[in-house]
């Protein structure tokens, strides 16, 4: 006879087995039993599996599982690097200051370094200050296991420049600048930075990898979008190699001023206006094809502007994903892209009533 056993019963046994086993967590789990770390740069070895999480434990992340505790004394005034590069999993890293449990003040916690399974912190250290690095395990991608803890002043590669207008020079501030990184065939968004008061810009810390720079493509109207070196598209611009440590100097853009299309969206009153209507704007490229060059969504009275646009021949689409009780609509009164009537833009302005 087959005996089934009721499920809670089954449960049961099953919690039990589980629990004799002889998990031991790692020997600096506590906070108290933190590990020391005396050289620098240096790179240690630990793990979180098995690792638990004390009562007062100040942890930020609510999926982490267990931490595993060091401690160092700064001996040097400087950037400090705090990453997992090369371990077999991927742990979430806080820095904090501080000498006990119940008083620690959080500085950095970690973001992603690369596409690898790597995290990193970066954080300003005084010397003679003494700072605490948690290294938790989750149940993320972060799942408890072994990891390497290199800490270091050799932060990773970096690229520079500045952003200046075409017509006056005068350097333009808080522009966007894109890091793209090349990865598995593809050209993936890797880091934004922008341009501070001298138009200048930095983007760091960066895996050593093949890059390619992106201006103005997430805001600025008055002035066009540019890729690294002075080209319009992604797939021309030029590739960035970057080795680890190396810094990129003079990856600079001068941008001209740009054009821009606007109009307003009403009911078929003509005067009742429609928000939340996206205006998607596409630009020929003079053999046969549409691209799309930009959009904007419909304010409350109805108006909208596309910038950054070069002089060409365009042609607005006016689809209404967040407002279904319209059709979609080409300018001017068109059913589709194909159809629609050519925009002539021939000067820097703004072509409006569109």
């Amino acid at each position: 006879m087959r005996t089934i056993l009721p499920q809670s019963l089954l449960f049961c046994f099953a919690f039990l087995s589980a629990g004799t086993g002889s998990a031991q967590a790692p020997f600096n789990d506590d906070f108290s039993d933190a590990y020391v770390i005396t050289a620098f740069p240096s790179t240690t070895t630990g793990t979180t599996l098995d690792a638990t999480l004390e009562f007062d434990e100040p942890f930020t992340d609510a999926w982490v599982e267990g931490s595993v505790w060091f401690t160092w004394v700064a001996t040097t005034t400087a950037t400090i690097q705090v990453d997992t590069g090369g371990s077999a999993s991927d742990p979430v890293i806080q820095i904090f200051s501080g000498t006990t449990l119940t008083s620690l003040t959080s500085i950095i916690e970690n973001s992603r370094f690369d596409d690898q399974i790597s995290s990193l912190a970066l954080f300003e250290a005084t010397e003679g200050t003494t700072y605490q690095i948690a290294v938790y395990g989750s149940y993320g991608w972060s799942s408890p296991g072994s990891f390497l803890l290199h800490l270091t002043n050799q932060i990773g590669a970096k690229i520079s420049g500045r952003v200046i207008s075409t017509e006056s020079g005068l350097p333009l501030t808080n522009s966007a600048v894109t890091i793209f990184r090349w990865h598995e065939g593809y050209w993936y968004f890797h880091q934004f930075a922008r341009t501070d008061s001298t138009g200048g810009y930095e983007a760091y810390p960066l895996p050593a990898a093949d890059y390619r720079v992106g201006f103005n493509l997430e805001a600025g109207p008055d002035y066009l979008r540019q890729y690294y070196s002075n080209v319009n598209e992604l797939q021309q611009g030029s590739t960035i190699a970057l080795a680890p440590g190396d810094h990129a100097t003079n990856i600079s853009a001068s941008l001209g001023s740009a054009a821009k299309i606007s109009g307003t969206v009403t009911e078929l009153d003509g005067t009742t206006p429609i928000e939340s209507i996206f205006a998607q704007v596409y630009r020929s490229n003079g053999a046969g094809d549409w691209l799309s060059d930009g959009s904007a969504i419909t304010d409350s009275n109805g108006n909208y502007t596309v910038g950054s646009l070069a002089t060409g021949t365009y042609r607005v689409v006016f689809e209404t994903y967040f407002q279904p009780a319209f059709a979609w609509e080409t300018f001017d009164d068109a059913v589709d892209l194909e159809s629609g009537t050519d925009i002539i833009v021939d000067s820097i302005t703004t072509v409006s009533n569109i």
